[in-house]
């Protein structure tokens, strides 16, 4: 899509839907924490970035969203909790329009960067907003199975952000490659 042309308004009214969408099941689950998951927050910066024509918080948001599922899928097997069907389709929901807005507006070449400025974004305000006992984001310790790698919350710490360095970075080289054909 030519970036000069104007923001088209089926991507503004898909915007409305998804914040609509992500308030409603947020509200359905009735934690106030939840908002704050690199999911949800990344949704909301979608489809505010949709509404607003903001091809960027699209691109950062929707990459987000995408990982983010494939994290969120890896904690639900490798824990085996119980099937919340809510859950799973509104992850589905948020990697099928992701993939819808990239295939739609483009993305720019290695969002990488940005992306992972967003993920310390919303690591501050997990840290700043949410309970200890949630934790949300890993913000405050060690989720299974990882702490039977890491014993120490530090370690964790600089591990992930290299990790999710690393994922951003390859990422965003696979969206560009498969984008590209």
């Amino acid at each position: 899509m030519n970036p000069i042309r104007k923001f088209p308004n089926y991507l503004k009214i898909l915007g409305i839907f998804l914040l609509s969408y992500t308030l409603i099941t947020n509200y359905l689950w009735r934690e106030p924490d939840n908002y704050f998951w690199i999911c949800h927050v990344s949704a909301f910066l979608v489809s505010g970035s949709l509404i607003f024509g903001f091809r960027k918080g699209i691109q950062i948001g929707g990459l987000w969203l995408i990982l983010g599922t494939i994290f969120w899928l890896s904690d639900e097997v490798l824990n085996d909790y119980p099937p919340d069907k809510l859950s799973y389709f509104t992850h589905l929901l948020y990697v099928l329009i992701s993939i819808y807005c990239f295939r739609k507006i483009g993305l720019l070449p290695f969002p990488w960067i940005e992306s992972f400025l967003w993920y310390v974004f919303v690591q501050l305000l997990s840290l700043k907003f949410t309970d200890p006992v949630q934790n949300i984001n890993l913000v405050y310790s060690i989720w299974p199975p990882w702490d039977l790698i890491f014993s120490n919350y530090f370690y964790f710490r600089i591990f992930m952000n290299f990790f999710i360095l690393g994922v951003l970075f390859f990422g965003s080289y696979i969206s560009n490659k498969f984008l590209d054909e």
